[in-house]
């Protein structure tokens, strides 16, 4: 009989590369752009070492490919489910903290999120920038179809944002670099949706917040990656 509990790591901790519910309890920014360096490299590792021709990791074989291809879109599912743990952390976390601001109303929070604003618009207004509600309906949709369609965009799918509609009925296959320009555009994204939620947030701090508790705050909502070549977020 198969049974999924003998195949589990006894002690997950041990587990390397995967941020703990701790780590995005403290600071889910950092604990995302962990894991997203952590695919990343993974995928590097592998373009790198599968077999190729010409001795060139950039031209792999057909085999390497299709193996490469799977270990992306399998690689894709997980790291968006880590965006919306983030999230999830992130919003928790804010409202969590919102008692050290000097003039919170739950009230009108409540009433704006219940009355004003759909979910899709809440994540791109607050999370994203808002880019409109059709680029955050692209993002769930592709998610939706590695998870639930296997890797397969369905024709309902693809007729809702227009941009999608010439990949109706068609398997997505992503390019061998897309984990890398993902995980890059990621801690841009990040670094930028953190700054303009953490700078008007510690402004409006109460007087009497003492300095132990503002460390806490700041570290919340600090944005730092275990890519050296990343670090001062400068991709140009």
């Amino acid at each position: 009989m198969f049974e999924v509990e003998e195949y589990l790591f006894p002690n997950s901790d041990t587990v390397e590369g995967h941020p703990t519910h701790d780590e995005y309890i403290n600071c889910p920014a950092s604990a995302f752009l962990k894991f997203c360096v952590s695919a990343k490299d993974s995928i590097e590792y592998c373009k790198n070492n599968f077999p190729n021709n010409y001795n060139n990791p950039a031209n792999l074989t057909r085999d390497s490919n299709i193996i490469t291809q799977h270990i992306i879109n399998s690689t894709l599912a997980l790291l968006m489910g880590h965006f919306e743990t983030y999230q999830k952390y992130l919003f928790a976390g804010i409202f969590e903290k919102t008692i050290y601001l000097q003039d919170f109303k739950a009230d009108a929070f409540f009433n704006s999120l219940g009355f004003k604003h759909g979910i899709l618009e809440i994540k791109s207004i607050h999370l994203l920038g808002y880019r409109g509600e059709s680029a955050v309906t692209t993002g769930i949709i592709l998610a939706d179809t590695f998870v639930h369609t296997a890797a397969t965009l369905t024709k309902p799918d693809a007729q809702k944002v227009q941009r999608l509609n010439d990949f109706a009925g068609k398997n997505i296959i992503f390019k061998n670099n897309f984990i890398y320009e993902l995980a890059k555009r990621m801690h841009r994204m990040v670094k930028e949706a953190n700054a303009r939620i953490s700078n008007p947030f510690m402004e409006r701090l109460r007087s009497d917040c003492n300095q132990q508790e503002r460390d806490s705050i700041k570290l919340f909502f600090e944005v730092k990656t275990l890519d050296r070549k990343w670090k001062n977020f400068n991709f140009e």
